[in-house]
């Protein structure tokens, strides 16, 4: 059986190969795209980031991951901002 501390490990791992999408951690995300971290765990805790996934007390987003930062209650439909800025 693996441990979390062991799978942390091999994610890490393949958190870097080339031709593959990055991981990125919450506090790595924030960073890169000027969120901020305390916001961009909330996000991940109601399931508004598509991709991320939780490995212990980590989380991991893949860097191409979509964010739902609000949704229009007359319209019932969701925004999705992309890493890159623009609406997607």
């Amino acid at each position: 059986m693996t441990t979390v501390s062991e799978f942390k490990k091999n994610l890490t791992t393949i958190m870097h190969r080339p031709g593959e999408t990055k991981l990125l951690t919450a506090d790595e995300f924030a960073q890169m795209y000027g969120y901020a971290p305390s916001g961009i765990r909330v996000l991940l805790q109601r399931g508004k980031i598509t991709g991320a996934f939780k490995v212990g007390k980590e989380w991991f987003i893949p860097e191409d991951a979509n964010v739902i930062v609000r949704q229009n209650k007359k319209k019932r439909s969701a925004k999705l901002i992309g890493v890159d800025g623009f609406c997607t």
